[in-house]
This record gives structure tokens, sequence and C-alpha cells, in this order.
């Protein structure tokens, strides 16, 4: 694991209107979403990660369940949040390409990837998604706890497709979802939602086509969380009508509770958080 470093805190007061927070959270998609400090959770393209190099296996920085580079605070009648990370960055430690990349996906400028939403990410996107920093503090704890609890209860995965702009289509629809841990016990996805064919503009002007698809499944398989003693996850997607599988795949170090990282973050620093 990095080393954890100080914290950057997202003002509690900070205000911005809808419509910028319309703008920021369309440039990713919902639920890829920004939050209320522009220095630190920018909006950005969806492209702007598929124009890296990413592996095809990641070891991402920590457990799904760990809150390593996330705090929520709590004011006395607010809620903010608490990031050393940019959204983008985050996002990106938690995304891979898939293994196998065929000529054509070389020839773009952009690769095929996915992003696992651990708990880190998913209560970053909650400032711009939910703008908890203007509700009421029992309202954005509520929110908070209940994606706290869509984290501990299912996997979700957003699978990007790419394609050119001369193409008729781009992949998603009908698709088929699997993970398997550790055992190589296989789980199929409880539910997928597939978005519609969008424009993406790279830093040359050109111009890529791509479709967001979401897999969902349940953690609780056969009485038990099948994340709780893995230390990987591999999804493997078949496309419509094609024969080959998409595979991603994540890696971990042992599990992290919260009250653990608080501890970790209070000895290493020397701080109350």
């Amino acid at each position: 694991m990095s080393a954890v470093l100080p914290f950057a805190v997202v003002p509690v007061m900070t205000r911005f209107s809808a419509a910028f927070r319309l703008l920021l959270a369309s440039a990713v998609l919902l639920p890829l979403l920004t939050s209320c400090s522009t220095s630190k959770l920018d909006g950005y393209d969806v492209s702007d990660i598929a124009r890296f190099t990413l592996p095809y296996e990641r070891d991402v920085p920590s457990h799904p369940d760990s809150l390593r580079f996330v705090r929520v605070i709590e004011e006395d009648q607010t809620v903010g949040v608490a990031t050393e990370r940019s959204f983008e960055s985050l996002a990106r430690d938690w995304s891979v390409s898939r293994r196998d990349i065929g000529p054509a996906s070389r020839a773009l400028q952009v690769v095929d990837y996915a992003t696992f939403w651990g708990m880190d990410l998913s209560l970053l996107s909650l400032e711009v998604e939910m703008g908890i920093s203007d509700l009421s503090k029992d309202r954005a704890l509520e929110l908070v706890e209940k994606r706290k609890n869509d984290v501990r209860s299912q996997i979700q995965i957003d699978v990007y497709w790419f394609a050119r702009p001369t193409a008729s289509t781009v992949p998603g629809p009908n698709a088929k979802g699997e993970i398997r841990v550790d055992d190589g016990t296989r789980y199929r996805a409880t539910r997928a939602e597939y978005g519609p064919i969008r424009d993406s503009f790279l830093p040359d002007g050109s111009r890529v086509l791509y479709r967001r698809c979401t897999f969902y499944f349940d953690r609780i398989q056969d009485d038990k969380d099948i994340l709780a003693e893995s230390e990987t996850l591999r999804l493997d997607v078949r496309r419509f009508a094609d024969p080959i599988e998409d595979t991603f795949i994540w890696s971990w170090e042992e599990v992290v509770d919260e009250a653990a990282d608080r501890t970790a973050r209070k000895t290493a620093d020397g701080s109350k958080r």
C-alpha cells in the first residue's frame, strides 16, 4: 500500500449552483460523479481515464470496504467530505483495461476499461450526486449510511466500451457479466444497466464514441460475503453475439476495516480524525 498523505478537507460551506453540479455530473455520467472542490475533485471526460495505460490486472490501493482516502466530516449542522485524492485519480486507481485487446482497439487512442466501485470512490461521489454539504446533517448522514450499505451488500462495476465515430454501434446492450473470486466460483450479475451511445473528445480534437454499462452483483452468496475473505475479483463480460469474453481483474491486500483505518491515520499523523 502507498503511504497515507495528509488530508485535504473539502470546505463544508462550499456552495455551487444546481446548473454547475449538472455540468460536472454529465461529464462523467451517473454515478461517476465529482465533488464540490474543483481543486481536488475535478470534473473530467471518461476518455481522460481511457487514454492512460491501464493495466489489465489492477492491484488497487485497499480492500473495497476500506476508507483509506476519503472521510466524512461531521460539523454541528452539516456534513463535509475530506479527501487526499482527486476523484479522477481515485477512479483511475480502481480501473483496468480489458485483458484481450484486439487490433481494432489498439488502433484507437483510448482503451475499453472497467471501474470497480469501492467504498472510497462511492462516498466521494456523494457531494455532486446528492449535494450532501447543502443538506441537513441528518439527511446527509442518512445518505452516507445508505451508500455504505450499498457497497457492503452489492458489487458495482462500470464497463466503458469505445468505438470510432464512424461505427454503427457500440457494444453494451444484452451483454452478460459474471464475476469470480479467489476460489473460482462464478456469480452472475443480478442486474445490468446500459447507457446510450455518447461522444467523447480527445485533446487533439478527435472524437470517439462510447457506452457505459453497469453490472451489479450480490455480495451475499450462499449465506456468505464473497468479498470478506477474498483478495481478487475477476469480471468476465460476454458481448451479445460475440463468443469472446472481455476480462477485467482486480486484486488487493487483506481487509482493512473503517475503524482500523481511522486508528492507522491517527497514529500516522498524530491527529484526531
